[in-house]
């Protein structure tokens, strides 16, 4: 707490983007809602002239829209948005949809896949409309983005494919990547290899258990990796998936994905960024 408000002085910015209010660093604060007023310290630097984009379906976004007050607001998502997306259809390769923003439509291409990363690439075009980008512009931007590694990145290796999603991990970051590899055409089966979640503090338990429950329902198997994930484990197993495994540390997990994974599954790796979860692909 605190950090916010001095680095958003020091930039003084023109456009603020709040990508979402979750349960990241929660370790720090008591609950989410001192995260949202944390955040909300990037709102209250924008001078009065400016622009603050938020996402229109987080519970947070009235909250938000409050402390925006007297500056120029721009809701992005699925639903009731000034900049919203519509037929979204994902794939393999990516996500299609079209958009719509202040009247003017389009239909645009983003080169990962998941409703989270249509969701993010809907903030990313208010923030490239209130710069001066035309619709048009921002969505030839979108098409030929590169991402950050480590964020859904693909990767086929010996006939497995890989969502390489090990940049870093919150328990609601998870959750869409979990579902993100429901959502992906498979000619195996879906397996997920997750790692430590941290800065949960006392919410660890929750957290774990929340990802357990959205794992039974998306993966058909489940190799989870350091022992700070037997929460994760056991609601995966009271909902109902069988096929898990538990692994002492990344090797060990490499080793039991040789035995389990097979040509033509895909495999979600994802942990915190001290769980070093991108060695189990390099160890595959």
């Amino acid at each position: 707490p605190g950090e916010i408000a001095p680095l958003a002085a020091l930039a003084r910015p023109d456009v603020a983007i709040i990508t979402n209010i979750g349960v990241g660093h929660i370790e720090f604060f008591e609950n989410r809602d001192g995260i949202a007023v944390e955040k909300s310290e990037l709102i209250r630097a924008v001078h009065r002239d400016g622009c603050v984009i938020i996402p229109a379906e987080d519970d947070y976004a009235g909250f938000l829209a409050e402390r925006a007050s007297g500056r120029r607001l721009v809701r992005c998502g699925f639903g009731a948005a000034d900049v919203r997306a519509e037929a979204i259809t994902l794939d393999a390769q990516g996500a299609t949809f079209r958009v719509e923003a202040f009247g003017d439509s389009g239909p645009a291409r983003i080169p990962v896949t998941g409703e989270h990363m249509v969701r993010n690439a809907l903030l990313a075009i208010a923030a490239g409309l209130e710069l001066g980008l035309s619709l048009e512009e921002c969505l030839g931007g979108l098409e030929n983005a590169r991402l950050t590694g480590g964020r859904l990145e693909q990767k086929l290796i010996r006939g497995v494919r890989f969502l390489d999603d090990t940049y870093n991990a919150n328990p609601d970051s998870v959750e869409a990547a979990l579902h993100t590899l429901a959502a992906m055409p498979a000619d195996g089966r879906r397996i997920a290899v997750l790692g430590r979640m941290g800065e949960l503090g006392a919410y660890a338990q929750t957290g774990y258990e929340r990802v357990g429950r959205v794992a039974a329902q998306t993966a058909q198997a489940l190799v989870a990796v350091g022992p700070e994930t037997a929460p994760l484990i056991e609601t995966a197993r009271s909902a109902g998936l069988t096929e898990i495994f538990q692994a002492a540390d990344t090797r060990e997990a490499a080793g039991l994905l040789r035995e389990v994974a097979h040509s033509g599954d895909i495999v979600l790796v994802k942990g915190s960024r001290s769980a070093r979860m991108e060695q189990v692909i390099g160890d595959f």
